[in-house]
């Protein structure tokens, strides 16, 4: 570094083979040097030797340098043609024959290069489709196998070495070898995905129906300990002409009075058409009967279809007069 605090260009670095490749000293500025690779221009006045370092480990210059690596020089292509142009001055008649000779054969590898690019990009293509059908198929197994176990009652974690097992079972299957159901993808895939899906493939087929009627109950959920405000849906189903029972929500209560049993309600049903229920189902004690009053209150103001009045459910006293009966006659029934 001289007196003046700033380093200066080195000519000896020009002979550097790290350096000569790439490397040009500024004309006008002794504290700068040039890139030819990524034509710009750089200080060294601080760094020194170490600016061009740098300046190798800069992305752009190596980006630069791969580039450069692959391309072919221009002077090389200069040359070679200057001795094609030599050769052809030499023997005129033996050119014309090679070049027509040459040109054949460049025109069959040409056409020979096509048909082959041609056929590996059709080979791609099939390869592609063979891939995503492949995987169309084994996710289509694995929404089965979830169907299959959430209709028997399986768990999630029965999953666990299902993927194994299956691989050891079709061996020559190439479906079974790219099954993947895990414990948490079971439960990602009923939750996310068919949950949400069935029950709007319900609410869709419900209010396709003219009319439906609304069943609830209320038990005792022995393992959270807290009340579960069970809702049905009984309609006619367009989709398979017949009148169906679905299972539609549950909502967790706490106290069950009247005001809480609407409000209940009315989230459990907010995706169904109103003017559309015509009845409700649900058994007989005093604070249904007064939540049903309600709700009848509230559709009138809103000029909604009256319900029908058809009365509570009558499970419970038919199942509470054969339990008396039975117990006045001393029947012995097998429990």
């Amino acid at each position: 570094m001289p007196a003046g605090g700033k380093c200066v260009f080195n000519f000896d670095w020009l002979t550097n083979d790290c350096y000569k490749g790439w490397l040009e000293s500024v004309k006008d500025d002794r504290h700068a040097a040039f890139c030819k690779l990524c034509s710009r221009k750089f200080s060294i006045a601080s760094m020194g030797k170490s600016a061009l370092k740098s300046h190798m480990d800069g992305s752009l210059h190596k980006k630069h340098s791969k580039t450069t690596s692959i391309t072919v020089p221009i002077r090389t292509c200069i040359s070679e043609m200057r001795q094609l142009v030599s050769s052809t001055n030499e023997s005129s008649a033996a050119t014309v024959s090679s070049s027509t000779t040459a040109a054949t054969i460049t025109r069959e590898s040409i056409h020979a290069s096509e048909t082959v690019n041609e056929t590996n990009m059709n080979s791609k293509t099939v390869d592609l489709h063979h891939l995503s059908s492949l995987a169309k198929k084994a996710t289509d197994a694995e929404i089965l196998w979830t169907l299959k176990s959430v209709y028997s009652h399986f768990s999630a974690h029965s999953n666990i070495g299902m993927n194994d097992l299956f691989q050891r079972m079709f061996t020559d299957s190439q479906i079974a070898q790219t099954y993947s159901l895990s414990e948490s993808k079971f439960r990602y895939v009923t939750t996310f995905g068919l949950g949400p899906y069935l029950s709007k493939k319900l609410i869709y087929d419900v209010n396709k129906s003219p009319a439906h009627t609304v069943l609830f109950d209320e038990a005792l959920n022995e393992q959270l300990q807290k009340k579960q405000f069970d809702v049905y849906v009984r309609y006619w189903s367009n989709e398979s002409c017949q009148v169906k029972s679905a299972y539609l929500t549950s909502v967790f209560i706490g106290h069950g009075k009247t005001a809480d049993l609407l409000n209940h309600y009315n989230e459990a049903t907010k995706d169904l058409d109103p003017t559309k229920t015509w009845h409700i189902g649900m058994d007989g004690p005093n604070v249904n009967l007064a939540f049903e009053r309600e709700l009848r209150e509230s559709r009138e103001e809103l000029d909604m279809p009256s319900l029908l009045s058809l009365g509570t459910c009558g499970l419970h006293i038919i199942h509470r007069a054969f339990q008396t009966g039975a117990k006045e006659t001393n029947w012995n029934f097998d429990r």
